[in-house]
């Protein structure tokens, strides 16, 4: 008798060998996601706080407003601002901070690496990263 195709067995475990690498594979991709997003947001406040430097520059270091520059304006240029909700820039101690720059996910403050990040709003959110000094 010559059999073709599998036993229930041999499928039973080929299901179970999938159902367990997909169980130990969707929190490690998920979380590489989380990673990715908060990343980029990281990037997207050191590009502001670049394109504050460069305004500083363009105006021979004279005049930063002390009250800082509302990001959401044309008067700096970074990337991916079409993200940004709202924010501020500001030039004080020989330092550029942002402060409460917010997106849909996340909402940041702090200097050039020392940011906090919350996920959600800066007053209520969770905070994800704080490498403040």
């Amino acid at each position: 008798m010559n059999k073709k195709g599998f036993t229930l067995v041999e499928l039973l475990a080929v299901i179970s060998l999938l159902g367990i690498v997909g169980l130990i594979s969707i929190p490690i991709i998920s979380n590489t996601l989380k990673n990715s997003s908060k990343n980029a947001f990281k990037q997207t406040l050191n590009s502001i706080i670049d394109a504050g430097k460069n305004y500083n520059a363009e105006n021979n270091y004279e005049n930063f407003p002390t009250d800082g520059i509302d990001i959401t304006d044309n008067t700096i240029q970074y990337e991916n601002k079409s993200q940004i909700i709202s924010g501020k820039i500001y030039y004080k101690d020989r330092k550029y901070y942002v402060e409460k720059v917010r997106t849909n996910k996340f909402c940041g403050s702090g200097y050039m690496g020392y940011y906090i990040i919350y996920q959600g709003d800066c007053e209520s959110g969770i905070v994800l990263e704080d490498k403040r000094k």
